[in-house]
Protein backbone atom coordinates (compact mmCIF):
# COMPACT_ATOMS: atom_id res chain seq x y z
CA UNK A 1 0.00 0.00 0.00
CA UNK A 2 1.64 3.21 -0.97
CA UNK A 3 1.30 5.98 1.35
CA UNK A 4 2.26 9.71 1.89
CA UNK A 5 5.80 9.14 2.48
CA UNK A 6 5.76 6.57 -0.71
CA UNK A 7 4.93 9.79 -2.68
CA UNK A 8 7.74 11.40 -5.03
CA UNK A 9 8.48 14.78 -4.23
CA UNK A 10 7.15 16.61 -7.31
CA UNK A 11 3.69 14.74 -6.25
CA UNK A 12 4.07 16.46 -2.98
CA UNK A 13 5.40 19.47 -4.10
CA UNK A 14 1.72 20.00 -6.92
CA UNK A 15 0.02 19.03 -3.60
CA UNK A 16 1.60 21.78 -1.83
CA UNK A 17 0.43 24.18 -4.53
CA UNK A 18 -2.87 23.51 -4.88
CA UNK A 19 -3.10 23.96 -1.02
CA UNK A 20 -1.45 27.31 -0.86
CA UNK A 21 -4.01 27.88 -3.78
CA UNK A 22 -6.57 27.39 -1.48
CA UNK A 23 -5.22 29.01 1.43
CA UNK A 24 -2.17 29.81 2.85
CA UNK A 25 -2.91 28.80 6.30
CA UNK A 26 -3.28 25.16 4.92
CA UNK A 27 0.72 25.21 3.22
CA UNK A 28 1.50 26.56 6.87
CA UNK A 29 -0.10 23.54 8.22
CA UNK A 30 1.36 21.42 5.69
CA UNK A 31 4.93 22.49 6.02
CA UNK A 32 4.68 21.59 9.59
CA UNK A 33 3.62 17.84 8.57
CA UNK A 34 7.36 16.55 8.22
CA UNK A 35 10.84 17.70 6.52
CA UNK A 36 9.82 16.53 3.44
CA UNK A 37 7.15 18.63 2.63
CA UNK A 38 8.33 21.61 4.43
CA UNK A 39 11.00 21.41 1.87
CA UNK A 40 8.41 21.01 -1.24
CA UNK A 41 6.20 24.07 0.97
CA UNK A 42 9.65 26.50 1.22
CA UNK A 43 9.82 27.93 -2.61
CA UNK A 44 5.90 28.20 -2.33
CA UNK A 45 5.86 29.76 0.83
CA UNK A 46 8.57 31.95 0.38
CA UNK A 47 8.29 33.29 -3.50
CA UNK A 48 7.31 36.85 -1.79
CA UNK A 49 8.28 38.53 0.84
CA UNK A 50 6.00 41.31 1.39
CA UNK A 51 6.84 44.09 4.51
CA UNK A 52 4.38 46.80 5.31
CA UNK A 53 4.02 49.26 7.92
CA UNK A 54 1.61 52.30 7.45
CA UNK A 55 0.27 55.02 9.86
CA UNK A 56 -1.84 52.75 12.07
CA UNK A 57 -0.69 49.47 11.01
CA UNK A 58 0.72 47.27 13.76
CA UNK A 59 0.63 43.54 12.49
CA UNK A 60 4.16 43.53 11.70
CA UNK A 61 6.47 45.31 15.14
CA UNK A 62 9.28 46.73 13.71
CA UNK A 63 11.45 45.95 16.74
CA UNK A 64 11.18 42.30 15.30
CA UNK A 65 11.98 43.25 11.66
CA UNK A 66 15.85 43.00 12.28
CA UNK A 67 15.74 39.61 14.33
CA UNK A 68 13.59 38.58 11.81
CA UNK A 69 15.98 39.28 8.26
CA UNK A 70 18.99 37.20 10.45
CA UNK A 71 16.57 34.47 10.86
CA UNK A 72 15.94 34.29 7.14
CA UNK A 73 19.83 35.18 6.68
CA UNK A 74 20.86 31.89 7.79
CA UNK A 75 18.88 29.56 5.51
CA UNK A 76 19.96 29.34 1.93
CA UNK A 77 17.07 27.42 0.78
CA UNK A 78 14.47 30.46 1.77
CA UNK A 79 16.59 33.16 0.27
CA UNK A 80 16.72 31.00 -2.92
CA UNK A 81 13.34 30.60 -3.12
CA UNK A 82 12.44 34.69 -2.95
CA UNK A 83 11.44 35.82 -6.29
CA UNK A 84 9.99 39.36 -5.56
CA UNK A 85 10.05 41.17 -2.04
CA UNK A 86 7.66 44.76 -1.02
CA UNK A 87 9.08 46.50 1.14
CA UNK A 88 6.76 49.90 2.39
CA UNK A 89 7.42 51.88 5.14
CA UNK A 90 5.51 54.51 5.34
CA UNK A 91 5.45 55.76 9.05
CA UNK A 92 4.55 59.35 11.06
CA UNK A 93 8.10 59.99 12.50
CA UNK A 94 10.66 57.66 10.36
CA UNK A 95 13.51 59.11 12.29
CA UNK A 96 12.01 56.36 14.91
CA UNK A 97 12.13 53.71 12.81
CA UNK A 98 15.95 53.57 11.23
CA UNK A 99 16.48 51.18 7.80
CA UNK A 100 18.55 48.28 9.76
CA UNK A 101 21.73 47.53 7.94
CA UNK A 102 20.30 43.52 8.25
CA UNK A 103 17.86 44.70 5.64
CA UNK A 104 20.25 45.91 2.67
CA UNK A 105 22.24 42.35 3.29
CA UNK A 106 18.86 40.18 3.06
CA UNK A 107 18.24 42.36 -0.30
CA UNK A 108 22.17 41.37 -1.40
CA UNK A 109 21.25 37.76 -0.23
CA UNK A 110 18.65 36.55 -2.41
CA UNK A 111 20.12 35.22 -5.83
CA UNK A 112 16.79 34.80 -7.56
CA UNK A 113 14.71 37.92 -6.87
CA UNK A 114 13.41 39.32 -9.79
CA UNK A 115 10.65 41.51 -8.91
CA UNK A 116 11.71 44.13 -6.36
CA UNK A 117 9.17 46.94 -4.84
CA UNK A 118 10.83 49.66 -2.51
CA UNK A 119 8.18 51.88 -1.29
CA UNK A 120 9.63 53.88 1.99
CA UNK A 121 9.02 57.54 3.21
CA UNK A 122 10.94 60.16 1.62
CA UNK A 123 12.78 60.75 4.12
CA UNK A 124 14.58 57.36 3.87
CA UNK A 125 16.02 58.56 0.07
CA UNK A 126 19.54 59.20 1.98
CA UNK A 127 19.92 56.14 3.72
CA UNK A 128 19.26 54.41 0.38
CA UNK A 129 21.16 56.92 -1.87
CA UNK A 130 24.13 56.62 0.46
CA UNK A 131 24.08 52.36 0.40
CA UNK A 132 23.99 52.33 -3.47
CA UNK A 133 27.09 54.91 -3.45
CA UNK A 134 24.92 57.29 -5.38
CA UNK A 135 27.36 60.13 -6.20
CA UNK A 136 25.69 62.85 -8.56
CA UNK A 137 22.66 60.48 -9.93
CA UNK A 138 25.37 57.66 -10.96
CA UNK A 139 25.89 54.58 -8.45
CA UNK A 140 28.87 52.80 -8.05
CA UNK A 141 28.91 49.65 -10.64
CA UNK A 142 31.01 47.64 -7.68
CA UNK A 143 29.38 43.91 -7.40
CA UNK A 144 28.00 45.11 -3.55
CA UNK A 145 25.43 47.45 -4.69
CA UNK A 146 23.78 46.27 -7.98
CA UNK A 147 21.06 43.94 -8.43
CA UNK A 148 21.73 42.07 -11.56
CA UNK A 149 18.70 39.88 -11.68
CA UNK A 150 15.88 42.62 -10.89
CA UNK A 151 13.49 42.53 -13.73
CA UNK A 152 10.43 44.31 -12.72
CA UNK A 153 11.12 47.69 -10.55
CA UNK A 154 8.09 49.13 -8.22
CA UNK A 155 9.35 52.93 -6.35
CA UNK A 156 7.47 56.01 -5.29
CA UNK A 157 8.93 58.42 -7.19
CA UNK A 158 10.99 59.78 -9.60
CA UNK A 159 13.43 60.50 -7.10
CA UNK A 160 14.03 56.83 -6.83
CA UNK A 161 15.09 56.63 -10.06
CA UNK A 162 18.67 55.71 -9.14
CA UNK A 163 18.07 52.14 -8.11
CA UNK A 164 16.88 51.34 -11.61
CA UNK A 165 21.04 52.13 -12.40
CA UNK A 166 21.36 49.50 -10.28
CA UNK A 167 19.30 47.15 -11.96
CA UNK A 168 21.05 46.71 -15.51
CA UNK A 169 18.82 43.76 -16.60
CA UNK A 170 15.08 45.87 -15.47
CA UNK A 171 12.84 45.56 -18.44
CA UNK A 172 9.44 46.62 -16.59
CA UNK A 173 9.57 49.77 -13.97
CA UNK A 174 6.54 51.41 -11.96
CA UNK A 175 6.19 54.76 -10.33
CA UNK A 176 3.39 55.18 -7.78
CA UNK A 177 3.84 58.74 -7.90
CA UNK A 178 4.40 61.40 -10.50
CA UNK A 179 2.27 64.26 -11.26
CA UNK A 180 1.02 66.40 -8.69
CA UNK A 181 -0.24 69.31 -10.54
CA UNK A 182 -2.73 69.31 -13.90
CA UNK A 183 -1.61 72.22 -15.87
CA UNK A 184 -2.32 71.52 -19.56
CA UNK A 185 0.96 72.37 -20.76
CA UNK A 186 2.92 70.03 -17.98
CA UNK A 187 6.06 67.87 -19.22
CA UNK A 188 7.14 64.87 -18.08
CA UNK A 189 8.11 64.57 -14.82
CA UNK A 190 9.98 61.70 -15.54
CA UNK A 191 13.72 61.60 -17.35
CA UNK A 192 12.87 59.01 -20.24
CA UNK A 193 15.68 60.12 -22.20
CA UNK A 194 18.09 59.03 -19.40
CA UNK A 195 15.84 56.21 -18.73
CA UNK A 196 15.96 55.18 -22.29
CA UNK A 197 19.81 55.25 -22.56
CA UNK A 198 20.33 53.13 -19.47
CA UNK A 199 17.49 50.61 -20.47
CA UNK A 200 16.99 50.72 -24.11
CA UNK A 201 15.03 47.42 -24.34
CA UNK A 202 12.72 48.70 -21.49
CA UNK A 203 8.85 46.63 -22.05
CA UNK A 204 7.11 48.12 -19.26
CA UNK A 205 6.19 51.72 -18.13
CA UNK A 206 3.41 52.57 -15.43
CA UNK A 207 2.94 55.91 -13.78
CA UNK A 208 0.91 58.75 -13.21
CA UNK A 209 1.87 61.03 -15.84
CA UNK A 210 -0.94 62.43 -17.95
CA UNK A 211 -1.36 61.11 -20.89
CA UNK A 212 -0.65 64.55 -23.25
CA UNK A 213 0.17 64.28 -26.60
CA UNK A 214 3.84 65.88 -25.73
CA UNK A 215 4.47 63.08 -23.07
CA UNK A 216 3.55 59.95 -25.26
CA UNK A 217 5.27 61.50 -27.73
CA UNK A 218 8.49 61.68 -25.75
CA UNK A 219 8.06 58.00 -24.12
CA UNK A 220 7.45 56.84 -27.78
CA UNK A 221 10.84 58.36 -28.91
CA UNK A 222 12.68 57.38 -26.10
CA UNK A 223 11.24 54.00 -25.31
CA UNK A 224 10.23 52.91 -28.32
CA UNK A 225 10.54 48.88 -27.18
CA UNK A 226 7.55 49.54 -24.82
CA UNK A 227 4.81 47.07 -24.89
CA UNK A 228 2.51 47.58 -21.95
CA UNK A 229 2.20 51.30 -21.38
CA UNK A 230 0.11 52.83 -18.30
CA UNK A 231 -0.47 56.93 -17.76
CA UNK A 232 -2.67 57.16 -15.01
CA UNK A 233 -3.32 60.72 -14.34
CA UNK A 234 -6.55 62.26 -15.03
CA UNK A 235 -6.47 66.05 -15.12
CA UNK A 236 -9.62 68.17 -13.91
CA UNK A 237 -11.55 68.68 -16.48
CA UNK A 238 -10.58 66.30 -19.41
CA UNK A 239 -13.50 64.74 -20.11
CA UNK A 240 -12.24 62.56 -23.08
CA UNK A 241 -14.69 64.38 -25.43
CA UNK A 242 -11.51 64.78 -28.03
CA UNK A 243 -9.94 61.85 -29.07
CA UNK A 244 -7.53 63.15 -31.73
CA UNK A 245 -4.72 62.62 -28.95
CA UNK A 246 -5.09 58.92 -29.13
CA UNK A 247 -3.43 58.98 -32.48
CA UNK A 248 0.22 59.53 -30.70
CA UNK A 249 -0.11 55.90 -29.61
CA UNK A 250 0.64 55.30 -33.30
CA UNK A 251 4.23 56.07 -32.79
CA UNK A 252 4.80 52.96 -30.57
CA UNK A 253 5.58 49.65 -32.79
CA UNK A 254 4.98 46.97 -30.39
CA UNK A 255 2.57 48.53 -27.83
CA UNK A 256 0.41 45.56 -26.84
CA UNK A 257 -1.71 46.84 -23.40
CA UNK A 258 -2.76 50.00 -22.67
CA UNK A 259 -3.67 51.44 -19.30
CA UNK A 260 -5.33 54.86 -18.76
CA UNK A 261 -7.76 56.32 -15.81
CA UNK A 262 -11.56 55.81 -15.99
CA UNK A 263 -12.89 58.99 -17.25
CA UNK A 264 -14.65 61.15 -13.98
CA UNK A 265 -12.55 59.09 -11.35
CA UNK A 266 -10.85 62.52 -10.24
CA UNK A 267 -14.42 63.43 -9.85
CA UNK A 268 -15.84 60.26 -7.60
CA UNK A 269 -12.71 60.93 -5.66
CA UNK A 270 -13.24 64.44 -4.74
CA UNK A 271 -16.71 63.36 -3.17
CA UNK A 272 -16.74 60.29 -1.15
CA UNK A 273 -18.53 57.98 -2.79
CA UNK A 274 -20.18 56.05 -0.07
CA UNK A 275 -21.40 59.14 1.62
CA UNK A 276 -23.29 60.09 -1.45
CA UNK A 277 -27.07 59.43 -1.51
CA UNK A 278 -27.99 56.16 -3.44
CA UNK A 279 -29.35 57.79 -6.39
CA UNK A 280 -26.06 60.17 -6.64
CA UNK A 281 -24.02 56.96 -6.67
CA UNK A 282 -26.38 55.90 -8.89
CA UNK A 283 -26.01 58.12 -11.56
CA UNK A 284 -22.27 58.33 -10.80
CA UNK A 285 -22.23 54.85 -12.03
CA UNK A 286 -23.79 55.37 -15.23
CA UNK A 287 -21.89 58.28 -16.14
CA UNK A 288 -18.58 56.88 -15.86
CA UNK A 289 -20.08 53.99 -17.75
CA UNK A 290 -21.00 56.03 -20.77
CA UNK A 291 -17.48 57.95 -20.44
CA UNK A 292 -15.79 54.86 -20.45
CA UNK A 293 -17.59 53.53 -23.95
CA UNK A 294 -16.96 56.90 -25.08
CA UNK A 295 -13.39 56.30 -24.83
CA UNK A 296 -13.29 52.45 -25.85
CA UNK A 297 -15.14 54.00 -28.80
CA UNK A 298 -12.85 56.40 -29.51
CA UNK A 299 -9.75 54.07 -29.11
CA UNK A 300 -11.28 51.61 -31.66
CA UNK A 301 -11.70 54.46 -33.92
CA UNK A 302 -8.76 56.18 -33.92
CA UNK A 303 -6.20 53.26 -32.63
CA UNK A 304 -7.78 49.93 -33.87
CA UNK A 305 -8.59 51.15 -37.09
CA UNK A 306 -5.03 51.41 -38.99
CA UNK A 307 -3.16 48.51 -39.87
CA UNK A 308 -0.13 48.51 -37.62
CA UNK A 309 -1.75 48.60 -34.44
CA UNK A 310 -0.16 45.90 -32.22
CA UNK A 311 -2.65 46.87 -29.50
CA UNK A 312 -3.84 43.67 -27.60
CA UNK A 313 -5.89 45.24 -24.73
CA UNK A 314 -6.49 48.56 -23.10
CA UNK A 315 -7.60 48.52 -19.14
CA UNK A 316 -9.27 51.35 -17.76
CA UNK A 317 -9.80 52.47 -14.06
CA UNK A 318 -7.12 53.64 -10.96
CA UNK A 319 -5.14 50.67 -9.68
CA UNK A 320 -6.24 52.27 -5.99
CA UNK A 321 -9.29 53.39 -5.81
CA UNK A 322 -11.20 51.03 -8.49
CA UNK A 323 -11.73 47.57 -9.74
CA UNK A 324 -9.83 47.86 -13.27
CA UNK A 325 -12.21 46.46 -16.71
CA UNK A 326 -10.46 44.76 -19.17
CA UNK A 327 -11.39 45.48 -22.72
CA UNK A 328 -10.13 42.73 -25.65
CA UNK A 329 -9.46 43.16 -29.01
CA UNK A 330 -11.57 40.65 -30.65
CA UNK A 331 -11.62 39.00 -33.91
CA UNK A 332 -13.92 41.75 -35.37
CA UNK A 333 -10.89 44.07 -34.67
CA UNK A 334 -13.02 46.41 -31.74
CA UNK A 335 -12.89 46.34 -27.97
CA UNK A 336 -15.17 44.13 -25.80
CA UNK A 337 -15.07 44.13 -21.78
CA UNK A 338 -13.70 40.72 -20.98
CA UNK A 339 -12.63 40.83 -17.32
CA UNK A 340 -12.11 42.51 -14.49
CA UNK A 341 -9.15 42.93 -12.21
CA UNK A 342 -9.00 43.42 -8.36
CA UNK A 343 -5.77 44.43 -6.66
CA UNK A 344 -4.14 44.12 -3.74
CA UNK A 345 -4.52 47.08 -1.62
CA UNK A 346 -0.72 46.40 -0.31
CA UNK A 347 1.04 45.83 -3.45
CA UNK A 348 -1.09 46.46 -6.00
CA UNK A 349 -0.66 43.13 -7.59
CA UNK A 350 -3.52 41.36 -9.06
CA UNK A 351 -5.46 39.33 -6.17
CA UNK A 352 -8.45 38.34 -8.32
CA UNK A 353 -9.75 37.79 -12.14
CA UNK A 354 -12.92 37.56 -12.81
CA UNK A 355 -15.15 37.51 -15.88
CA UNK A 356 -17.36 40.37 -16.66
CA UNK A 357 -20.60 38.12 -16.81
CA UNK A 358 -19.80 37.04 -13.14
CA UNK A 359 -19.14 40.55 -12.35
CA UNK A 360 -22.90 41.43 -13.37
Amino acid sequence: MITYEDLPFDVIYHICAVAYGMSVNMDHAMSLVNQHTRTACIPILFRELIYTRGYDERMIPWEEFEEGVELLLKNKSILGAVKSFHFRLWVNFPENYPIPEAFFRLLYSLPNLSDLAIIPNPEYLPRFKSEFDVVKGNPSQSSSNVLPEIRHLTIHSPDWLFLGDCTPSLTSLDIELVAMGFHPHMGLTIDVYRLGKSHPNLTSLHCDEIARPHVIEEIAANLPQLRSLGLYANPYGDRYEDFHYLNVYKQFSYLESLSLPAPGEVVMRSVPYEMAHPNIQKQIRQERRDAVGRLINGINTQLLGYKGCTLKEVIIGSRISFAQSVWENGNDGKLHESKIIHRSWHTWKIRAVEDVNQSE
